[in-house]
């Protein structure tokens, strides 16, 4: 399952491979008792593979009781806890809002819109050194600002079918992003 996640040899997109990895996750059993880790790890790769719902349950499962302390570092059944989960925890709630390979910024790909039906996420960090801002509302996207960390010569967004790029992208300067995906303003920072 690494190819899906965290590699990326494996997408979303329709192949043999992705439906093998669907059913290889299928007959593992998707939402058996299990490690921390290995329910951090699922949670990943369901949110790669754009199944938020799936994703949020894992979460869900992984954050109880038995599961994680009251300081929230995870636990096996108990006492000494895993960092491997705590780090996969944060890892997959990144993924369900925001991905980052084969040079793009996926907005709010396996958004789970019956149990985040609206939110905002703030500094979230792209690959290809991009800080994110996304704001939604009744599971769809409201906006988004894109502020490049150092200068880009472009950067192409995405969100459900509709896509952007933007061309000579400047250090210190935001990118506003509206639902249709079209760049309203960019502001300088300061």
């Amino acid at each position: 399952m690494y190819c899906v996640f965290p590699g990326n040899s494996v997408t979303v997109e329709p192949s043999p491979y992705r439906d093998a990895a669907l059913r290889s996750l299928a007959l593992r059993g998707i939402f058996i008792p299990s490690t921390g880790w290995s329910l951090a790890w699922k949670s990943n790769i369901w949110a790669r593979l754009h199944q938020g719902s799936n994703a949020f349950k894992l979460l869900c499962m992984l954050l109880t009781p038995g599961h994680t302390a009251p300081n929230l570092f995870d636990l096996i059944d108990g006492p000494p806890f895993q960092i491997d989960a705590n780090f996969g925890v944060t890892s997959a709630i990144c993924e369900i809002l925001l991905q980052s390979q084969n040079n793009q910024i996926e907005l709010l790909p396996a958004l789970p819109i019956d149990n985040w039906p609206q939110g905002f996420v703030s500094g979230l960090r792209a690959r290809g050194n991009y800080q994110v801002n996304i704001w939604w509302t009744n599971g769809k996207l409201d906006k988004a600002d894109i502020i490049p960390l150092s200068d880009a010569k472009n950067c192409r967004i995405i969100y459900q079918t509709k896509k952007l790029v933007l061309e000579n992208l400047l250090f210190g300067n935001t990118y506003h992003i509206n639902s249709l995906l079209q760049l309203t303003h960019q502001s300088t920072n300061t």
